[in-house]
């Protein structure tokens, strides 16, 4: 979700800060059915390169860290098995020299090895 940079003082502001903490606050309902199975897919943590997050956004998610850590200490260990995977299977190109397209397709193969091994 993108927002605009409303003045924190504004009334626009105060309502999307509103809507962020609804919305993370809630968010585990969108993992259980009989929502779409794409919402378990979704990582309120990820970075998105040359964007700033909504400052409400982000100290919502400063003070679930703990919980946090721990789901993303298991996706790390995931991902460096599949980094491994990959290695093994001849790959050499670290992650940053990849081209956009490259780690969209790495990310593809991920999910789809993800899903191989029940993940």
């Amino acid at each position: 979700m993108a927002v605009y940079n409303w003045n924190p003082r504004s009334d626009r502001y105060r309502k999307t800060a509103n809507f962020v903490k609804a919305f993370f606050d809630g968010f585990d309902q969108f993992l259980e059915a009989p929502r779409h199975p794409k919402w378990k897919e979704v990582n309120l943590s990820a970075l998105v390169p040359g964007w700033i997050r909504f400052a409400p956004a982000q100290t919502w998610l400063d003070a679930q860290r703990p919980a946090l850590s721990t789901a993303d200490a298991a996706a790390q260990r995931q991902f460096e098995a599949f980094m491994q995977f990959l290695k093994e299977k001849g790959g050499s190109q670290t992650f940053d020299e990849l081209t956009t397209e490259r780690r969209n397709a790495l990310f593809l193969e991920f999910l789809d090895w993800q899903q191989a091994r029940g993940n």
